[in-house]
């Protein structure tokens, strides 16, 4: 069947082959997911979609009728030969696979013994080949895990993935396959997808050009990129995962008109405000007040009552959101625990500390105002009582309030919290790449009192501390501590990140400022006098910093949020290092004391304490 140009075509259509394709595969539950997502599209988009959908052989299929309910632009069912226009849906008949050739859709039977049925990945495989950095992969709900490899070959091959938030999805077996193959550029629900393609298509040349595999020059000035931030602001995102780090360059270098990599590196360092901004993209955070109702239905019915039950009088509730973004999921889980002491008539201490990398988040979080839209998204209404009127906003009430503290605080780099009966770090662990969830994960275990609770997003997974951890939820990612934590190796708390001092000397012409070099202080002071733990503090007494087996020196105040090492550590440890930092402040010189007794009874220690002073004879501080 031969087809002539539409009528319409754009000028942006000039080159036939210019425009986009948008393949989306869908299973089980994907009618829902598909009409929701064309509910939200424009019909003069410069895009063609093929939908590629498990249909049973005797199935008859209903969608063209269906769809056309929740769209203007015209649907087709595919045919052989079939030329694919911008602004057109085309569907897949039953009994075929469908690919595209030069435009064209090609379809063949399907093998009758063919099992499992790959359908998705054989057109996305097509798509890939034909379309390169012009296609679109989308997945949608479904069992099994179609589509996934087809991910691959699409984003091998320039294009760009999104797929479908498994919480939003009936059937989150083809999501959760794909975001864990970790090929998904973007994870959303199905009515966010359409403005999502229409940012994809609407990037310049230039800034699609980030996302491919980088050059050795490109590779380069990304290096010195991350370097220049880490050196301004303190934020080490070397070691989170490189396409969202890209890509939020990518979307900053489109918003500053610059084209290359190594243009926007000198760009950063002659506009210092351009650096914070860049620092802020990496940390976007997308928070919601009771994000996944049925999550913390079980959090509230399930876990808070266990953990609060367990407590004897006198004792307190103890809490971590790590990454607490804005405030929403923190507050939301404090309602959640006065909700149920308010039931059982119980008046216990609680403490809930959230943290975040963000200043900013952070500071809007301690001040517990939102809008009226964001708190009327609240599913059930009885915790509106916990929101007052203020302006045109609402405000947290004060009973919910003084159950929390926030402060500002590196989830990788600063020293945990002990002791935690719950800890809830949510679909942060998703932009970490390997060894910072790793890292992540070994904290989380170190906060965790034995028997605590850890709290994760539905698309984050445990990975290798299974072991520990004992699955109370499937589905909504909730875990118990079953195992104590044993201080893993010091090989395993040196630094992740590349030799700072090695790439602040290649970038020294740019920015002037020595990077910090917790590795090299570690080398020299530490590990030359044979010791198994490093922290790091500022002139104020602050830890900046934390190595090797600290936890067994250092804990968190219990009443307050303090990083000022003499509260973090037994009060005649604490006199004898305010003493001795102070000796070496002054003189600029290492103050070694050996033995250092510390502790009474069955608890004293006996320690090699060396306080070294900062490389840089000029501050007398780290670097």
């Amino acid at each position: 069947m031969n087809q002539s140009l539409p009528k319409n075509k754009t000028k942006s259509n000039a080159n036939y082959d210019s425009f986009f394709i948008a393949g989306i595969g869908a299973s089980a539950g994907g009618l829902e997911a598909i009409t929701e997502l064309f509910d939200n599209v424009n019909p003069d988009i410069d895009c063609a979609f093929v939908i590629i959908q498990h249909l049973s052989p005797d199935y008859i299929s209903l969608m063209p009728e269906l769809l056309a309910s929740h769209t203007k632009i015209p649907i087709l069912v595919g045919e052989e030969d079939m030329m694919v226009r911008p602004s057109h849906i085309y569907l897949i008949p039953r009994k075929k696979n469908m690919t595209i050739e030069d435009g064209r859709l090609k379809l063949r039977d399907k093998d009758k013994h063919h099992n499992p049925n790959m359908t998705i990945d054989i057109f996305f495989n097509s798509l890939a080949e034909y379309k390169k950095d012009k296609a679109i992969a989308i997945i949608l709900s479904g069992t099994g895990s179609d589509g996934t490899k087809g991910l691959q070959t699409i984003k091998n091959n320039g294009g760009y993935t999104i797929v479908q938030d498994p919480l939003s999805s009936k059937f989150d077996g083809m999501p959760l396959s794909a975001i864990n193959g970790g090929f998904a550029d973007v994870v959303l629900s199905p009515e966010l997808i359409p403005e999502e393609i229409i940012n994809y298509i609407e990037q310049t040349p230039q800034e699609k050009s980030t996302l491919l595999a980088l050059s050795e020059t490109e590779e380069s000035a990304l290096i010195d990129i991350l370097t220049l931030i880490k050196v301004k602001t303190g934020n080490d995102f070397l070691a989170y995962k490189r396409p969202t780090i890209v890509r939020r360059i990518s979307r900053r270098m489109g918003f500053k008109d610059v084209k290359s990599l190594k243009d926007y590196k000198v760009y950063l360092a002659e506009n210092p405000d351009e650096v914070g901004a860049l620092a802020r993209e990496f940390l976007i955070g997308v928070t919601k007040f009771f994000r996944d109702v049925p999550a913390f239905d079980f959090l509230g019915k399930k876990v808070i009552p266990e953990i609060i039950n367990a407590k004897e009088d006198g004792e307190i509730l103890k809490i971590w959101v790590a990454g607490c973004s804005t405030g929403e999921e923190v507050y939301s889980i404090a309602i959640l625990i006065y909700e149920y002491l308010q039931f059982i008539g119980r008046n216990i201490e609680v403490k809930i500390f959230a943290t975040d990398l963000e200043k900013e988040a952070i500071e809007k979080a301690g001040k517990g105002i939102y809008s009226n839209k964001s708190v009327f998204e609240i599913e059930n209404k009885e915790y509106l009582k916990y929101f007052e009127k203020i302006g045109d906003d609402f405000i947290i009430v004060p009973n919910i309030r003084k159950l929390i503290i926030f402060a500002q605080h590196d989830l990788i780099k600063d020293a945990p919290f002990s002791k935690m009966d719950l800890v809830s770090c949510r679909n942060l662990l998703i932009y970490f790449g390997p060894e910072l969830q790793k890292k992540a994960f070994s904290k989380f275990h170190f906060s965790l009192r034995l028997g605590g609770y850890l709290f994760l997003g539905s698309s984050e997974n445990i990975g290798s501390f299974s072991s520990v951890f004992t699955e109370i939820n499937k589905k909504w990612k909730i875990y118990k501590s079953e195992k104590a934590y044993v201080p893993p190796s010091l090989e395993n708390y040196l630094p992740y990140t590349v030799n700072y001092k090695a790439e602040t000397e290649r970038i020294r012409t740019i920015n002037s400022t020595e990077v910090n070099n917790y590795s090299e202080l570690f080398t020299n002071g530490i590990i030359d006098k044979y010791g198994y733990a490093a922290i790091f503090v500022n002139e104020n007494f602050e830890v900046v910093h934390a190595m090797g087996n600290f936890s067994q020196y250092m804990h968190l105040p219990e009443k307050t949020l303090d990083f000022n090492l003499l509260k973090m550590v037994p009060e005649d440890l604490s006199i004898i290092l305010a003493s001795t930092i102070r000796k070496c402040f002054k003189k600029n010189q290492r103050v070694i004391m050996n033995p250092c007794r510390i502790g009474e009874g069955d608890n004293k220690k006996i320690i090699d304490l060396t306080i070294q002073p900062s490389l840089d004879k000029k501050k007398n501080r780290p670097n």
